[in-house]
């Protein structure tokens, strides 16, 4: 999944039309035969925004990790975020996703450029996924998450508040531990689940 991470002069894949796994988007990405999973990103192509084409409904871990030029990304019809997709994407300040339903681990953790999130549908965020996100100040693109799972948004240095319209359950350990100036804003009345770790 790390085998091209941050070789931030790729510029471009070129597969050949016989292999039967892999193929080239027509930006250079690295995908699956079908271009129904985006394996890599070329970062070198120093671009700032991008989209992902239409076919490609998983973004694999590592797709974007280590990006330093792209600082918008729509992935209009991507249901699956896998692990550290986005990590260390550290130029990327807006991200769309609207119809993926879960964020899982590390997928965009120390993004510290990350301003904007649209995931409308995501329902649970994973551990570590926000963790590090200095810029993000606002949860208002994550309405419908019932889930925080543990570390989640740790270290995020700017998060002041979060707004999720009364969909939240759970809230794991640690999940805003380092947030020197989070406020929680009418999300405490629907939790059933709050892990407390007292100091040892």
């Amino acid at each position: 999944a790390y085998a091209f991470a941050m070789c931030n002069a790729l510029e471009g894949f070129t597969v050949d039309s016989s292999n039967t796994y892999f193929s080239a988007g027509s930006n250079g990405e690295l995908m699956n035969k079908n271009k129904t999973t985006l394996y890599r990103y070329p970062s070198g192509r120093g671009e700032l925004t991008y989209s992902t084409p239409s076919t490609v409904k998983t973004v694999y871990t590592g797709a974007f990790y280590g990006d330093t030029t792209l600082a918008d990304i729509e992935c209009a019809n991507v249901t699956t975020v896998s692990a550290y997709s986005f990590s260390m994407a550290t130029a990327l300040e807006s991200v769309s996703i609207p119809l993926a339903t879960k964020i899982n681990d590390y997928a965009f953790a120390d993004c510290d450029s990350l301003t904007s999130i649209s995931a409308p549908k995501v329902t649970s965020v994973g551990i570590y996924s926000f963790s590090g996100c200095d810029s993000l100040a606002s949860l208002s693109g994550l309405s419908a998450v019932v889930t925080i799972s543990d570390y989640a948004f740790s270290a995020c240095n700017r998060f002041k508040t979060l707004n999720l319209q009364g969909n939240l359950e759970a809230i794991g350990e640690y999940a805003f531990a380092n947030c020197a100036y989070v406020v929680l804003l009418r999300a405490l009345q629907s939790v059933r689940r709050l892990l407390l770790c007292p100091n040892k």
